[in-house]
């Protein structure tokens, strides 16, 4: 089950990387330190994508699947 509000899927979101790895994320005014190992997702499209194991602050956890719409610029595919 998505926790993803659908007006929400394809909404900014900002990546930081280290060693080509994201290591932090911000969606909307939230942010989140990228938790676990990131995975790659396989997709048919050339831009990348991510599955990420996210915790913000207060230490709520989340699973959030993030797209590249162009380069260094990402989009929110789904959270759970």
């Amino acid at each position: 089950m998505s926790l993803l509000h659908p007006s929400q899927k394809g909404s900014i979101v900002s990546l930081w990387f280290v060693a080509g790895d994201p290591v932090r994320l911000v969606h909307g005014t939230k942010r989140y330190r990228v938790v676990g190992q990131p995975t790659p997702v396989a997709t048919a499209e050339p831009n990348a994508a991510w599955d990420l194991a996210v915790r913000d602050e207060r230490g709520f956890g989340a699973r959030f699947v993030v797209r590249e719409v162009t380069e260094g610029s990402w989009e929110l595919e789904s959270a759970f």
